[in-house]
């Protein structure tokens, strides 16, 4: 509604609540009075550019762009790991089905699994697939790769042996880490196999002497995750050390919960990005990585921290019957408003998002009761843009697409230089 007002022109504007916020709708009138004043105080010979925007929201999306710059607290994904390791050896690491290790007793046995690996020739640049179902065995395989300076590359046995077949040539797999039970099926394959069994392990233990070829940089591979291959033929994705540090340490509010004394429920599959992220965000604050068993409700009662989607918080039934649960991270769906509204009061309740090429997770958002559910803003050493198609800033409201750089984000593709920028 204009109307004239002491020789000037008011304003008023009405909006609809169940469509748009009253932030909205004062970003438009800002931008409408933004262009109006330029239409009126500039020269008659000037264009004016309908898509600049206005001082204030230029800012907005500027500060909404750029993640905060942080130094990191350790160069390397397992270093965090191993000095817990050292202060406190007795805390539980790991635990499946009744069975645990301790902080001490997993890195003990890591370093025993390590010296296998260097004496098959395992260093900087090697890519070891660890292949298993759930058990004690599988963080020790992880630990022990990166000990030597490899890249991991964790695959779930279950996966047809084809897929891994197509995954082990792509990347260029020098060594293969699996148990007794499954050795046998994966015996084609075309790589040195190490068989480990924790029992064993903790029966002859071996002192790690890492040689320069085994110290790797915050630059070189930590992990390698495939796509799903929903498009085409899976693509490999290596993740950095520097990005995977830089997810695993990303605490924003609502993420104190990864510490000493509480429980994570790794719930992901063994060969999913979330899943190192559940195990390296347990054991690297001191925090213990509770394996999914066949039934993950079993576990649920003794649980302080979950991973999930949203269709799996959904299956959870009632917030009350959880009262040790303090944590849930989601994401991969999107967060119905009922389900959000049903948990927020009970748990903090973080909306995580990012792709497997930004190592996991550039943005996080704790979700609250009633309020609109977005992803936030970047996280530390992230930059986002939200451009059109031709690459400019779209203002608040507007349909763009994700641009994401910073710290995360890898070389490329594993042998797909067509499908990397």
């Amino acid at each position: 509604i204009v109307a004239p007002k002491a020789g000037s022109l008011e304003i008023n504007a009405l909006y609809k609540p169940g469509c748009m916020s009253r932030d909205q709708a004062q970003w438009i009138m800002r931008e409408f009075d933004e262009l109006v004043w330029q239409l009126c105080t500039e020269s008659p010979d000037k264009t004016i550019n309908l898509w600049d925007v206005s001082p204030a929201q230029g800012e907005f999306i500027q500060n909404s762009t750029f993640g905060p710059e942080v130094p990191l607290p350790f160069e390397l994904l397992h270093h965090a790991f191993e000095s817990r390791a050292l202060k406190h050896p007795e805390l539980p690491a790991v635990e499946f089905e009744g069975q645990w290790l301790s902080y001490g007793e997993l890195n003990a046995q890591a370093n025993a699994v390590a010296c296998e690996l260097a004496e098959l020739g395992v260093c900087v640049g090697s890519r070891v697939a660890v292949i298993m179902d759930r058990c004690l065995e599988f963080p020790i395989g992880l630990l022990a790769t990166l000990k030597v300076g490899g890249a991991m590359m964790p695959l779930d046995v279950a996966f047809p042996l084809d897929r891994v077949s197509f995954m082990f040539a792509d990347a260029g797999v020098d060594v293969i880490i699996t148990t007794d039970v499954h050795v046998g099926r994966l015996g084609n394959l075309p790589c040195q196999v190490v068989t480990i069994l924790s029992e064993r392990l903790a029966l002859n233990p071996r002192a790690l002497k890492p040689q320069p070829c085994h110290i790797a940089s915050r630059t070189n591979e930590a992990f390698i995750v495939y796509t799903s291959g929903s498009t085409g033929k899976p693509k490999g994705v290596p993740v950095l050390h520097q990005g995977a540090v830089n997810t695993i340490f990303n605490q924003p509010h609502g993420f104190h919960h990864y510490r000493e004394g509480n429980r994570l429920l790794q719930i992901m599959a063994i060969g999913f990005d979330g899943c190192q992220r559940d195990t390296w965000k347990a054991l690297s604050h001191g925090a213990t990585l509770v394996l999914r068993g066949n039934d993950m409700f079993d576990a649920m009662p003794t649980i302080d921290i979950i991973s999930t989607t949203p269709t799996g918080i959904a299956h959870l039934g009632d917030p009350k019957q959880y009262p040790r649960l303090k944590l849930i991270a989601h994401g991969g769906e999107q967060m119905p408003s009922s389900l959000k509204d049903l948990w927020a009061d009970h748990v903090s309740l973080m909306n995580c998002y990012g792709p497997s090429e930004c190592a996991i997770e550039t943005h996080v958002q704790q979700l609250t009761k009633y309020q609109p559910t977005t992803i936030g803003r970047p996280i530390n050493n992230v930059t986002c843009y939200v451009l059109d198609a031709s690459l400019r800033p779209v203002p608040i409201g507007v349909v763009g697409e994700i641009f994401l750089g910073g710290m995360g984000v890898p070389p490329g593709y594993i042998n797909r230089p067509d499908e990397s920028t």
